[in-house]
């Protein structure tokens, strides 16, 4: 992938990151814990992307997303709920399911998941993967704020979804590239840094 398409996301990220400014851990945690349902949203997303892929190559590379994400010793929603946990000053946290069920109607959560379905079944394959791919970026991005939010408060960096590992991550982004054949719009990677960063900092806002 062109470098120059991740200096854009930097810049576009940095410009307007999320909003972690006069916000303890503990808060943090409170104000995000919904955000699950959109850490749980993206294998559906990536499995409507799958059904687009007229490509074995890309699909490969696709698949190799959902497989890190979901079959790995916990999926990214257990690493997710495992670190709100590690966050939070409650010495005993719901169980993930009463988290999953309390949280599952937020409205932000719902007006996001819509989003990213709609730009999902209304655009081709190539706009999709420039779009996810963007997103997944922007998340490492947000992962290392989150982590250093973690390490402020706490003297440690997580163990647990936000440890981070930046090649790992930079390949999840690469995957969804490396399927363009078309000319990188600036208006998918503006949806996909915009569709992560709102939706979290709207979280933090309520």
């Amino acid at each position: 992938m062109d470098e120059r398409v991740f200096s854009f996301l930097d810049k576009m990220y940095h410009n307007n990151p999320i909003d972690l400014n006069n916000i303890t851990l503990n808060d943090f945690s409170i104000k995000v814990l919904p955000f699950i349902h959109l850490v749980d949203h993206w294998a559906s997303i990536m499995g409507l992307l799958l059904a687009k892929c007229q490509n074995y190559q890309y699909r490969r590379r696709i698949i190799k997303n959902l497989y890190d994400e979901n079959c790995a010793e916990l999926t990214h929603v257990e690493t997710f709920y495992s670190f709100m946990c590690q966050a939070s000053d409650k010495k005993v946290m719901d169980s993930m399911k009463d988290v999953m069920e309390k949280t599952k109607n937020n409205y932000i959560v719902s007006k996001y998941k819509e989003m990213i379905l709609h730009f999902i079944n209304n655009n081709n394959f190539d706009d999709c993967c420039q779009m996810l791919g963007a997103a997944e970026y922007t998340y490492l991005l947000i992962s290392n704020d989150i982590a250093n939010l973690y390490l402020n408060y706490t003297s440690k960096k997580p163990n647990k979804h936000y440890n981070i590992n930046d090649t790992y991550q930079r390949q999840h982004a690469n995957n969804f590239f490396d399927c363009v054949v078309s000319q990188i719009k600036q208006e998918n990677l503006e949806f996909g840094v915009n569709w992560i960063v709102y939706s979290m900092n709207e979280l933090l806002d309520h």
